[in-house]
């Protein structure tokens, strides 16, 4: 249920803040966005701004309308738990809440919040809540129908009747102001104004409000003020409303009082005057002006007598109360002192057992920090020994490791220049290889060339002739092998006897193998003198 529900009345507690030297709202059913809240006038209302002089002040009671025409009780009292003597104050808020309802809330609603933990807030149900003001305010009603109140509400009603809708600062009241606002609502209604906005026991005035009663030696702002400590000197309506007063205390509840304005058919401040007007006697004006001042003036000197008394007897009881206070406080002194020796001896010796055990403590503590300190110390050597036989070791290696290095680049380098000169050699060899496998070519070339010249050999004769016929054993073996390894000439070795089907060659002639064997001669001297040449060659090129 919202702040503004036609059937809901918020709460909030208003306080002054310490820290950030403001009135704020400490708990709220409202929400945090209300526009009451941005404004002015609730905390104006909300921090009373008592004096020093006002901390003896009981409960006071606000109301007002808020611009959004909501209506707002204020229930205050002074807190001292600040730094300055600001008010505590309760707040009610809502649609419909009118100023009925709130003299009727400020005569005697229990649930208002008077200190301490408040609790959770929540929205109040309207209805209930009208229920239980207009109960308070039937009771209160009655009450205002007391003669003893009626100089003061007399004045009042003159101030209200004279000011009509401006503001009306009120002093000198010594009646509660609920009650007399209570019995001025019930005898002018809304004929002198529909404005009755009222705050009671201000230090100051403040504006949003038409009726303020002020304080002793409180601020009036405004151009109408009333005393109701004594009569208006100039006020031609006095007697009027005077009767008008009679009047209605003579009424003996609400009811009757309705039904006589009913009948006599008052529906403006002026017909309720004229009709108070019929009823004055006019010849006895200066007797009834005169029979008032003597009542108001017993009456005043019957107060001044009982408050004197009362102030007497409050004196007595305040001498008894110092008195009984001051023997107290010897009787208190002398058992503080009894007291406070019981308990420093105790403390004394609760002291010097505390300092023997904690000696004790202190030297076992020690001890155990000094075998620690050793200890320490102890494993701190090691550690620096650790510490350089580590850094030694490193030292080394790394001289090992510089030197292995060096020698790694030493030998990387030497690789490095037998690879160039391994690689210039294979390269030599290479060119060698070529040049060898030409001339290979070549002499195998020159070899078929013999064979083809031995294909076609000259007649032995001729050829003995031309050499010399027979060769050397040496050099005719040295052949042979050759021939033989170079794979171009058959073996020249005597085979092997076998049968052949072939005609036997020992019968042929002499001269026949006299030139075979010539030819195998020059042969074995051609391939000599090449072998000899090919040696002269190959020894040139190592």
């Amino acid at each position: 249920m919202d702040g503004k529900s036609l059937n809901g009345v918020d709460q909030a507690i208003m306080l002054y803040d310490q820290q950030l030297g403001v009135f704020r709202p400490a708990a709220s059913t409202l929400p945090a966005d209300d526009r009451l809240f941005a404004s002015s006038q609730l905390f104006t209302l909300a921090d009373a701004a008592y004096r020093n002089q006002d901390a003896h002040v009981g409960s006071s009671f606000c109301y007002a309308r808020t611009p959004d025409d909501r209506g707002m009780i204020l229930h205050r009292f002074p807190d001292g738990d600040t730094d300055r003597l600001s008010a505590a104050t309760h707040v009610l808020i809502g649609d419909k809440v009118a100023a009925g309802m709130a003299l009727g809330l400020a005569s005697g609603w229990p649930h208002w919040w008077r200190g301490g933990p408040w609790g959770e807030l929540y929205p109040l149900d309207r209805d209930h809540l009208l229920e239980q003001a207009q109960e308070q305010l039937r009771r209160q009603q009655h009450t205002a129908r007391s003669r003893t109140i009626e100089e003061e509400l007399t004045r009042l009603i003159v101030a209200l009747v004279d000011v009509r809708s401006a503001p009306l600062a009120i002093t000198g009241h010594t009646h509660d102001p609920a009650l007399l606002l209570i019995a001025a609502r019930d005898i002018l209604r809304d004929w002198a104004s529909p404005d009755w906005s009222f705050s009671t026991s201000e230090p100051a005035q403040h504006s949003g409000v038409r009726i303020t009663f002020l304080l002793p030696n409180g601020q009036p702002h405004s151009d109408g003020y009333a005393d109701l400590a004594s009569y208006p000197q100039h006020s031609p309506q006095l007697i009027t409303i005077a009767n008008l007063v009679r009047a209605y205390t003579n009424s003996p509840d609400p009811a009757t009082w309705s039904t006589l304005l009913e009948k006599a058919g008052i529906n403006t401040l002026d017909d309720l005057l004229s009709w108070a007007e019929g009823f004055t006697p006019t010849p006895g004006t200066e007797d009834l002006k005169r029979t008032l001042n003597d009542n108001h003036n017993h009456q005043i000197t019957a107060l001044k007598t009982a408050a004197q008394a009362a102030q007497d007897a409050l004196q007595r009881e305040i001498a008894e109360l110092t008195r009984t206070r001051d023997e107290a406080v010897q009787t208190n002194a002398v058992l503080q002192r009894q007291q406070a020796e019981n308990i420093r001896r105790s403390l004394v010796d609760d002291h010097n057992q505390q300092v023997i055990a904690l000696k004790t403590a202190a030297q076992k503590t020690q001890q155990a920090l000094q075998d620690q300190i050793t200890e320490l110390a102890k494993t701190r050597d090691d550690v620096a020994q650790n510490n350089t036989a580590l850094q030694r070791q490193w030292i080394i290696s790394q001289n090992q490791w510089a030197k292995s290095r060096k020698e790694l680049e030493t030998k990387t380098d030497q690789a490095t220049e037998c690879l160039a000169e391994f690689e210039q050699r294979a390269l030599r060899a290479e060119e060698k290889n070529k040049r060898l496998a030409g001339e290979k070519d070549s002499l195998r070339v020159d070899v078929r060339m013999l064979q083809d010249l031995l294909a076609a050999a000259p007649p032995a004769n001729v050829l003995a002739r031309q050499t010399n016929p027979i060769l050397p054993e040496s050099q005719r073996e040295a052949g042979k092998v050759f021939l033989h390894a170079s794979g171009q000439l058959e073996n020249t070795s005597t085979p092997v006897a076998q049968k052949d089907d072939r005609e036997d060659t020992s019968s042929q002639p002499r001269s026949d193998r006299i030139r075979r064997e010539d030819t195998v001669a020059l042969a074995a001297a051609v391939v000599s003198f090449g072998l000899l040449f090919l040696l002269i060659l190959l020894s040139g090129l190592a």
